[in-house]
């Protein structure tokens, strides 16, 4: 059984007057009231009838959650607050480096700078090799004709086409066919020298007579003495040969012919 602990409460000590009361009789009882309220004791009395403070009770079990109270009602907003005296500087902390911020975008280009001086000139480079030969264009069309041009003055006249002397010179140094052409001799090997020709100078072309001619049969005239066997007075020198290859070379030798010669 638990432990009964004395307790002097308002309650008890009208539970155990009543009891003493009852006791002493009830005509005494019946008499007079119930004492049913602290005051209508004696305060010395109530004093005396107070024990001792007994030991704390087992904690009962706790209570179900009441209901929610209703909501209170908004309280008044209280006077705005006088405002504080500014506080002095703190001291300056040392904080931590931070971390290096982002690239920022590229700045507008500035504006062009002064032209500098000319450096010094470079040596001259290697020459490139030539390129090859690019191909030949396209032909262009032809271009539209031009308007006829007025007629040109008449030109002096000319000199006689005809030839100034020319001859036929055979291979023993005999002359036919000729005009103007008055003397020729021949060495023998191929030298003619022609002289008493009308007129002056001014080239003579001479052909080998085919006729009389051998194979590779080859020809040179020039005006003048061309050969030193020809004599003074000599107009024309004539020289005959034959050409062969000797050794992979092309080689030739006075050899008597033929030929015709004119002059102008």
């Amino acid at each position: 059984m638990p432990k009964l602990t004395a307790r002097f409460t308002y309650a008890n000590v009208a539970a155990t007057l009543a009891l003493v009361f009852s006791m002493t009789g009830g005509a005494v009882a019946a008499g007079h009231y119930l004492i049913n309220s602290k005051k209508q004791i004696n305060p010395k009395v109530l004093k005396a009838l107070k024990g001792a403070k007994g030991p704390k009770g087992v904690a009962g079990t706790a209570g179900g959650t009441g209901p929610a109270g209703a909501a209170g009602g908004a309280g008044v907003t209280g006077p705005t607050g006088a405002t504080g005296k500014t506080g002095q500087p703190g001291q300056e902390g040392e904080g931590l480096q931070g971390n290096s911020g982002a690239t920022g975008p590229t700045g507008p280009t500035g504006a062009q700078g002064v032209t500098g001086a000319a450096g010094t000139t470079g040596e001259k480079g290697v020459e490139g090799t030539a390129g090859s030969e690019g191909k030949q264009g396209s032909t262009g069309e032809p271009g539209a004709t031009g308007e006829k041009g007025g007629t040109g003055a008449t030109g002096p006249t000319g000199e006689d086409s005809a030839p100034l002397a020319y001859a036929h010179v055979s291979e023993k140094a005999k002359l036919s066919e000729t005009k103007n052409v008055g003397k020729v001799t021949g060495n023998g090997e191929g030298i003619y020298c022609l002289s008493e020709i009308t007129g002056t100078l001014h080239n003579v072309e001479a052909t080998i007579d085919y006729d009389e001619a051998v194979q590779n049969s080859m020809i040179r005239a020039t005006i003048g003495t061309g050969e030193e066997v020809c004599p003074e007075g000599t107009q024309v020198t004539v020289e005959t040969s034959v050409g062969f290859v000797n050794a992979g070379e092309l080689e030739e030798e006075d050899d008597p012919q033929g030929f015709f010669v004119t002059v102008n």
